[in-house]
């Protein structure tokens, strides 16, 4: 299932996604090679650092599977070991066979999208946190639309 959320701005829903003042570079690194191993037949990006991952996952043959049209921000969650994907996007497609494949995989994720109210005018919305962030670094599309890795001991049952 995909959590599908409102919002009054994109400050209220880039605040939801609760990204740490930390992160654990070297985790967010092992979280994102897993993905890649899952979607890739197991085959990874040698010595990728979690600063490479955003251009990874959108110039690879799977880019299309994880439905990112826009750059990809990584980040974690607050006093978690989880981390997460997004992109402000225009469109949203769906994640249903992303998440399947990924259990499979056993690697859990919980699907997102934050919508929130375009602005019309600048100044837009500039991020705040600890991420690693290719391209913008303000929102202004409509949608915060990604997922959250969970942590490795985390169980869960495919909806």
């Amino acid at each position: 299932m995909i959590s599908i959320e409102e919002y009054n701005s994109a400050e209220e829903a880039f605040l939801s996604l609760n990204i740490g003042k930390k992160l654990d570079k070297r985790h967010a690194t092992r979280r994102c090679k897993a993905l890649e191993k899952a979607l890739n037949n197991n085959h990874w990006t040698k010595y990728a650092v979690v600063a490479d991952y955003p251009t990874i996952f959108q110039d690879h043959p799977f880019w299309s599977l994880l439905s990112f049209n826009k750059s990809i921000k990584i980040g974690q969650v607050n006093d978690s070991d989880d981390v997460l994907l997004f992109g402000d996007q225009y469109n949203c497609p769906d994640m249903t066979q992303l998440k399947a494949t990924l259990f499979l995989k056993g690697i859990i994720i919980e699907p997102f999208i934050k919508k929130y109210t375009k602005p019309l005018t600048k100044p837009y919305f500039t991020l705040s946190g600890k991420m690693i962030c290719d391209g913008y670094n303000f929102l202004y599309r409509g949608n915060l639309y990604g997922f959250v890795i969970k942590a490795e001991n985390t169980t869960y049952h495919l909806d």
